[in-house]
């Protein structure tokens, strides 16, 4: 008897789990994908905010270089200004003096109208006829020196731009951040590392760089001295990985410090900032990262930029030979020329 019970009991309990089962299955789906869904939105938000303050870092640093662009244009404008009211103030006084002859030669149309000595009047007429196309060209060469000079002196400005930026980083031990070099050689004994660029390669005496191995820093170094086409360099102190050593080959990139972004980080309270920012640096994130010398654009070249020790004034362009120089104006007070008796006479027959 026990037995048929034991059976129905089973068979009810089973219905009565399914039942169950039935009816608790569509919240249990319904909370699991509310969790999941809430999961997602967690780290999209955590995406989120981490951008926004990348974005907000990258906007201030962007702002404080667009302050520094914008007093240099004004300062250049300024300069541009005063040249170009020097040499209009010279043009103004030549068309004052042109205005005067062109007066005088007025005032003389009036007097051969009734008056006698048609001679002496015409050789006067001459004069001041040449004297205005002489103050007319002088004119018109000044007004092309003052173009030529706002031309000469934006390359000028270009040229001078390009070489304090390259003494700064001279200076300051900066280089482009997208450098890359390798490890040629490593001397234990005596301590130092050889690198497999140098001076022509716009390495820089004082410049840090990070050794990698991989995906993993090795160490961080120090360039102390400069070949033409290799350098030298030494272990900064503290810096060696544990159970690690600087090897021929290991990649070698310029350290955050040594950057040109680094030159606009503002000082600490313990240290002076050791130079002022460049004019124009280099924007280290358009430039590709290879383990070759980049060539970025204006000045910053590192193929055509010259030695550390070469002389600043042989790269200024020379001045254009083809640009005319103005011509001295003539004194518009001058005296006319008294004219010769003798030329007198023999224009006297033509004169009728």
């Amino acid at each position: 008897m026990w037995k048929p019970l034991s059976i129905i009991s089973g068979l009810v309990l089973l219905a009565a789990g399914g039942i169950m089962y039935t009816q608790v299955r569509n919240p249990i789906r319904s909370e699991r994908k509310q969790l999941a869904a809430a999961k997602e939105n967690k780290d999209s938000a955590l995406k989120n905010q981490t951008e926004s303050k990348q974005a907000r870092s990258k906007s201030d640093t962007d702002l404080e270089e667009s302050k520094v662009l914008l007093a240099k244009n004004t300062r250049e404008k300024n300069e541009a200004q005063a040249g170009k009211d020097a040499k209009v103030a010279e043009v103004t006084d030549a068309t004052t003096k042109k205005d005067a002859a062109a007066k005088e030669l007025a005032d003389l149309e009036e007097k051969l109208k009734g008056l006698g000595g048609l001679e002496r009047l015409v050789a006067e007429l001459k004069v001041l006829q040449a004297k205005e196309a002489m103050l007319t060209d002088s004119i018109a060469n000044t007004k092309g020196a003052i173009d030529s000079t706002v031309a000469h002196k934006s390359a000028t400005d270009k040229v001078i731009a390009g070489l304090k930026l390259k003494d700064l980083y001279q200076k300051t031990g900066t280089m482009v951040s997208n450098f890359r070099s390798r490890v040629s050689a490593v001397n234990p004994d005596l301590g130092f590392i050889v690198l497999a660029h140098g001076n022509s390669s716009n390495v820089t005496r004082g410049a840090k760089f990070d050794v990698i191995r991989g995906d993993k820093g090795v160490a961080k170094i120090v360039v102390t001295h400069l070949e033409q086409n290799s350098s030298i360099a030494e272990v900064i102190p503290g810096t060696v990985a544990p159970g690690e050593s600087i090897q021929p080959g290991d990649l070698v990139v310029v350290s955050a410090s040594s950057t040109p972004r680094s030159l606009t980080a503002p000082a600490s309270k313990d240290t002076k900032p050791a130079a002022t920012k460049p004019a124009a640096p280099v924007d280290p994130t358009t430039a590709p990262a290879t383990d070759t010398v980049p060539a970025p654009e204006n000045m910053e070249k590192p193929a055509d930029a010259p030695p550390a020790d070469a002389t600043p004034a042989a790269e200024k362009p020379a001045p254009d030979a083809t640009t005319p120089a103005p011509a001295p104006a003539p004194d518009a007070t001058a005296p006319a020329p008294t004219p010769d008796p003798e030329k007198e006479k023999e224009m006297k027959p033509e004169i009728k």
